[in-house]
């Protein structure tokens, strides 16, 4: 059966791009009651989780092979939730770090390029 390797891939992958889009999700919640004008310039962490996910959705879909699957498919899998934790950590501290100082902003996605890298 072809599934197992889509679902493992893609469930991961949609996983981790969800808790990074809520982690950050909630530091943009927070900062825009005392910052509004910062708003717009910290969605980068929820799109780049976003994307992490989209990436595991291509990736299950041209990494269907013929049954029985090698195990790498869970691994690929696991390594997109593993990089939307990183992007979740550094999305939340970044946000929050960007309402105290607006000038971390460019350290800010540095560190969320290294994180989707992995």
């Amino acid at each position: 059966n072809a599934a197992m390797p889509f679902a493992s891939i893609s469930v991961l992958a949609n996983f981790g791009g969800i808790f990074g889009s809520v982690a950050a999700g909630v530091a943009i919640m927070e900062l825009g009651v005392m910052r509004p004008d910062l708003i717009m310039r910290s969605m980068i962490p929820i799109v780049m989780s976003g994307v992490t996910g989209i990436y595991g959705l291509i990736e299950s879909l041209i990494d269907t092979k013929p049954w029985p699957p090698s195990g790498n498919d869970a691994l690929a899998g696991l390594f997109y939730l593993v990089s939307s934790v990183g992007i979740a950590y550094v999305g939340n501290k970044g946000v929050k770090n960007l309402e105290e100082q607006p000038q971390t902003f460019v350290q800010m996605v540095v560190q969320l390029i290294m994180c989707q890298s992995i």
